[in-house]
């Protein structure tokens, strides 16, 4: 399985849920250099296309880089 740059593996998700378990989720379609900003848990499932995750907890700045499509985050 591939890894992600801190080497964190990365989860084809298609192979694990189902797609009724995929249409339970709440899907977004955003632009190229899109930006989420959360206070609350959020799941993140990449369909296409990559991303570079950064989130903020108790004052440190959490990077994962290039996650790639088909690949899911919890935030």
């Amino acid at each position: 399985m591939k890894k992600s740059r801190l080497g964190l593996l990365q989860t084809h998700i298609l192979d694990i849920l189902t797609q009724d378990e995929l249409e339970k989720f709440e899907f977004k379609e955003l632009p190229k250099t899109s930006t989420i900003y959360t206070e609350d848990i959020e799941i993140i499932i990449l369909k296409t296309g990559s991303a570079k995750l950064s989130f903020f907890e108790d004052g440190e700045e959490f990077i994962l880089y290039h996650l790639e499509k088909n690949n899911i985050a919890i935030l």
